[in-house]
């Protein structure tokens, strides 16, 4: 019987460790226009003004930013799930682009269908909102 128990014991780990990752979400795939900024120590609201600038998830892991269809930025991202359960987008590394500039990078969730990006470990950052972006090709 110990031995069973011992075999189903290591069966679990196996399946466990063997598990796929996910890392990825479908609700964030795809590109995001951006609508307007809320924050900073003044409370200011930005907005991109003319210009069209949008960020694209693929589900590779990558991410681009393009202003007016050209590259700003680009890199890789993760999406773990929060305390409660909520999924939530990190970018890795530095986010350096004119309109979004954080060392600590960004962190997205999806609310109300709406893209919400915060700067990440910041406590006067800034709140990003993006509409879903849908005359663009991946």
């Amino acid at each position: 019987m110990k031995k069973w128990i011992l075999f189903m014991g290591a069966f679990f780990m196996i399946a466990v460790a063997c598990k796929k990752s996910n890392d990825t979400n479908p609700a964030f795939i795809g590109a995001w226009q951006w609508q307007y900024s809320v924050g900073g120590i003044n409370v200011q609201t930005i907005s991109p003004g003319t210009a069209t600038v949008v960020i694209q998830f693929k589900s590779d892991s990558t991410y681009r930013i393009l202003r007016n269809d050209t590259l700003v930025d680009n890199g890789s991202f993760q999406i773990h799930d929060n305390s409660n359960g909520q999924p939530i987008l990190k970018l890795i590394g530095i986010v350096n682009t004119p309109i979004f500039s954080m060392p600590n990078g960004l962190s997205f969730v999806i609310q109300n269908n709406q893209l919400i990006a915060e700067d990440y470990l910041v406590a006067d950052g800034f709140k990003h909102y993006f509409k879903r972006y849908t005359y663009f090709e991946l």
